[in-house]
């Protein structure tokens, strides 16, 4: 699994969620995210639909991630904190599977 996290906290949590069935590999920006996707195999991508400035936005790393021909069968989650519930259809169109409103979300998801 692809967690792609800015926030470091967010970052950590994840990964404590998802340690004992996955192997994880973590990016704090699109940049990192687009290298290791072309370089690991990567089965599950987690994405922070709010990176930061610098980066591309999640639901542009979505898209980016989507054109490539690796993207066959590898799941992607959006999480973000901030977005509204009417939001879901925008990023479902941008290619996710599903969005979670928090990492503590995924949790109960």
């Amino acid at each position: 699994m692809l967690i792609v996290e800015d926030d470091p906290t967010n970052r950590i949590i994840a990964n404590r969620l998802f340690q004992f069935d996955f192997e994880i590999s973590n990016a704090k920006n699109s940049s990192e995210a687009i290298e290791i996707f072309k370089n690991e195999d990567v089965n599950a991508i987690l994405i922070d639909l709010k990176l930061g400035a610098e980066s591309l936005s999640g639901e542009q790393l979505m898209q980016e991630l989507r054109q490539s021909e690796k993207r066959k069968g590898v799941k992607i989650i959006a999480v973000s904190s901030y977005s509204m519930p009417e939001e879901a259809g925008i990023f479902i169109k941008a290619g996710k599977e599903k969005m979670v409103e928090s990492i503590k979300g995924l949790i109960a998801s």
